[in-house]
């Protein structure tokens, strides 16, 4: 029986409601009284003002979700104010109980068409205004549990279409990784080969070989490992889920970003042409808009059937008044007309099953339209189809692009430094310390070693990776902080980019420079003779 007692308890329980925030406009003082009195009286939080004018500038200031209005009134009436009310652009307005002397079906009938929910005559009997407003607390409870629903409901939309675009973003990249793995083996294949017929005429006993051919080797080894490293940069960029900042972007590097993934898909059906333009940069997201290009890119390729000669793929760009045009045309099949008008709706698609979710086009719009742009289609069945995406230009001037790395002349050190380079990967070290010749390298190769070393010794420069075993580069720096103050700016990061959400937040809450993974000898050699030049 004890545990029935307190289960029934506890069914009956409720949650109180939350504080009712009443105005109460009424011009006679007495009668205003009564009413602000017996609204208290039931836990209301109670303003009462005197007239209509006072009445909307209260409202104007602070939400409230009970109205208790006089209809007759000096200056502005209690019908014109509920107009007034109803006319304020809110979500949800408030409930409004007119209070009036008049009790005819044609006054009953003339407030409710001046938007109030409710009317009471005088004179007003307490016990039945607390009646009804208990009916309209109710009302506005239900209310209030409508919007609640409709507000978790939009942010459930949001949630749910921010999981379909990154799904569809790595289901992008999962049906191309044959193709991708495709672009990557042919440079490694040709980079492995030259480098173990160096190995090979270096050997002892060395074989002939002619210096040029050595160099020609080498220099298509370099190639192809820039390739490689161009490839897997694009294929980062392009699925890197919490990087959404809007900001000027090249449209021809996102385009030839999508170029480099998609070409696999596209050089065995058709010729791609490019027609780029001088063109300004644009507001957008460069992982977004590659998403985009690809998408279009790879159904481009679809459109066009396998062995078909003189199919073409052609990418145009060029400046207009209200922005940046870019075209992607194919010589395909094209759609037919009954469905050109759903092509970007989600779930729809003219693939055979299996091929294709039907929810690109659908995210690609979403992508375009959250950025102000446009996208159509141009299309008629056995001609191909036009793909047009406009998008707006960057507010401001962006930044100039820079040099590609292995352009240009290195300069040499203004003197030597002396270099703790901080690495679990022995190979990164070594090679380190052979690029830098000239200058004083020592290799840690783990967090506890570099604590060690820069407590017990001076050093230049800190190159130091972020994500090690035990103790990582971001630990390191912590530590150091305490121990070693001033030390800071010695400090470069080497990165991989496959950062945990704790480490991007570190990277972006330190001012020390990040030297991406893999990096060029040349990009190295400019860093450190760049802070030599600071000494």
């Amino acid at each position: 029986m004890v545990v029935r007692a307190r289960l029934h308890r506890h069914c009956v329980q409720t949650v109180p409601n939350p504080v009712m925030r009443t105005l109460v406009v009424e011009d006679d003082a007495k009668q205003r009284e009564m009413l602000a009195a017996g609204l208290r009286a039931i836990g209301h939080d109670v303003d009462a003002v005197a007239d209509g004018d006072a009445g909307l500038l209260a409202i104007l200031r602070k939400p409230y979700e009970l109205l208790v209005i006089d209809w007759v009134m000096p200056k502005m009436d209690g019908l014109t104010l509920c107009h007034r009310v109803r006319a304020i652009p809110r979500a949800d307005g408030p409930y409004v109980l007119v209070v009036t002397g008049r009790d005819r079906p044609a006054d009953l009938a003339a407030v409710l068409d001046a938007g109030a929910d409710d009317y009471l005559a005088k004179p007003v009997a307490l016990p039945l205004l607390q009646t009804r407003i208990r009916i309209a607390e109710q009302r506005i409870a239900q209310r209030r549990k409508h919007r609640q629903a409709q507000e978790a409901l939009v942010r459930s939309e949001a949630e749910f279409r921010r999981v379909i675009q990154q799904a569809d973003r790595l289901a992008s990249v999962g049906s191309l990784a044959a193709g991708v793995a495709h672009e990557i083996n042919n440079p490694l294949a040709y980079l492995i080969a030259n480098l173990e017929l160096l190995y090979e005429d270096l050997g002892s006993p060395p074989r002939p070989a002619s210096t040029t051919q050595m160099r020609r080797a080498v220099r298509e080894a370099i190639d192809g490992a820039d390739r490689v490293r161009r490839i897997v940069g694009d294929l980062k960029s392009f699925s890197r889920p919490e990087d959404d900042q809007v900001q000027a972007v090249d449209v021809h590097e996102v385009l030839e970003a999508a170029v480099d993934i998609a070409s696999n898909e596209i050089r065995h059906r058709a010729e791609l042409t490019r027609h780029y333009g001088e063109v300004p940069r644009v507001r957008g997201n460069a992982g977004r808009l590659t998403q985009v290009f690809l998408n279009l890119l790879v159904n481009a390729a679809h459109a066009i059937n396998e062995g078909e000669a003189a199919q073409r793929i052609a990418i145009l760009t060029r400046e207009q008044a209200d922005g940046v045009l870019i075209e992607i045309s194919d010589t395909g099949n094209g759609i037919a007309p009954e469905l050109v008008d759903r092509v970007f709706d989600p779930f729809f698609t003219t693939k055979p099953q299996g091929m294709g979710t039907g929810l690109g086009l659908s995210i690609c719009h979403g992508i375009i339209a959250a950025l102000d742009g446009e996208i159509r289609v141009d299309t008629a069945v056995g001609e191909g189809s036009t793909f047009r995406v406009l998008l707006r230009k960057a507010d401001a001037q962006a930044p100039a692009r820079r040099a590609a790395p292995g352009s240009g002349p290195v300069p040499q050190a203004v003197r030597a430094l002396r270099i703790l380079v901080v690495d679990d990967e022995p190979l990164i070290g070594e090679g380190i310390r052979r690029a830098l010749r000239g200058h004083h390298v020592e290799i840690a190769r783990g967090g506890r070693e570099a604590i060690d070393r820069c407590e017990a010794s001076e050093f230049d420069l800190v190159l130091c990776d972020v994500m090690m075993p035990e103790v990582s580069g971001m630990e390191v720096y912590g530590k150091l902080q305490t121990t070693r103050p001033g030390l800071e700016p010695k400090f470069v990061f080497m990165t991989g980019g496959a950062f945990t959400p704790k480490a991007r937040v570190f990277l972006e809450s330190v001012e020390a420079e990040h030297l991406e993974k893999p990096f060029s000898v040349r990009e190295l050699r400019r860093l450190v003779n760049r802070r030599a030049e600071m000494h």
